[in-house]
């Protein structure tokens, strides 16, 4: 499972980059929530634990974030 979440933090990390290079820093801010949450959990054994506990509020929490970055990303 860490293994995991450090793939998508790098990966979100390098995508977050990319895009605020190419000048769309909302999808490259919704990355980096991504990465935020990726760091934290990898980091931070209270984090990891309520994270844990209660994913039903995490989905909730990343899922306007996700779609905000998706919509962000179209033409």
């Amino acid at each position: 499972m860490r293994s995991i979440l450090a793939v998508v933090g790098v990966g979100t990390l390098v995508i977050g980059a990319w895009k605020l290079v190419a000048g769309n820093p909302v999808t490259a801010g919704s990355m980096f929530v991504f990465t935020t949450l990726c760091v934290a959990n990898l980091r931070s054994e209270t984090v990891r634990r309520w994270m844990d506990d209660h994913p039903i509020v995490v989905l909730i929490a990343l899922i306007p974030v996700a779609v905000v970055g998706v919509v962000a990303a179209m033409p």
